[in-house]
């Protein structure tokens, strides 16, 4: 939403017309989970950088424009078995999540994969200052402020890949669903 209101010189002040817009995209997943605007794959790495990351933080914020997004996140989840990342995930969007997570790293750690997301463009210094700026500004906004589920595991993710996360997180849902029925205790292995 951010990098389309930038796209249409759209005021990030501007509640209803960034809703506008954010409905316009008519955002959807294929059964690929691949994220889809009017029906077409989203190019995901034009997401990527530090323009993009600010205009969707600021859009963010507003409160029409989160009334919007959580709608379609909810209308999707009605529809698809997922598994999504955000800020507010498992306390506004999908409350009633069966597994939730909270991951979290050191601000070095953050700052290091931000560097390599970016393709080394920005020093990790000032890097440091944008997520410690985000996140506070995450953490006050008015709708759907970040934080931490009361029902959610806490995951220090440093030093971990992604498929390490990813691992991680797994054998999690694994062991929680045997625990509930011990009969699917080697299920998916």
């Amino acid at each position: 939403v951010g990098v389309a209101c930038l796209d249409r010189d759209i005021d990030f002040t501007d509640g209803p017309a960034c809703a506008r817009v954010a409905r316009e995209l008519e955002l959807d997943v294929d059964g690929e989970g691949r994220l889809l605007s009017r029906g077409q794959v989203v190019d995901m790495d034009g997401l990527l950088g530090e323009e993009p990351g600010a205009a969707a933080s600021r859009v963010g914020q507003l409160p029409e424009v989160r009334q919007v997004l959580v709608a379609a996140q909810q209308r999707i989840g009605a529809h698809w078995d997922l598994v999504t990342e955000g800020r507010d995930t498992t306390t506004v969007v999908f409350p009633k999540a069966e597994y939730k997570f909270y991951l979290t790293a050191s601000l070095e750690e953050r700052a290091r994969r931000r560097h390599g997301q970016m393709g080394q463009t920005q020093c990790e210094e000032s890097l440091k200052d944008e997520i410690v700026l985000r996140d506070r500004m995450d953490q006050e906004r008015a709708a759907s402020p970040l934080s931490l589920a009361e029902d959610a595991c806490i995951v220090n993710t440093d030093g971990m890949s992604i498929a390490q996360v990813v691992e991680a997180l797994y054998g999690r849902v694994q062991a929680a669903a045997a625990a509930l029925d011990p009969s699917q205790e080697h299920a998916g292995e």
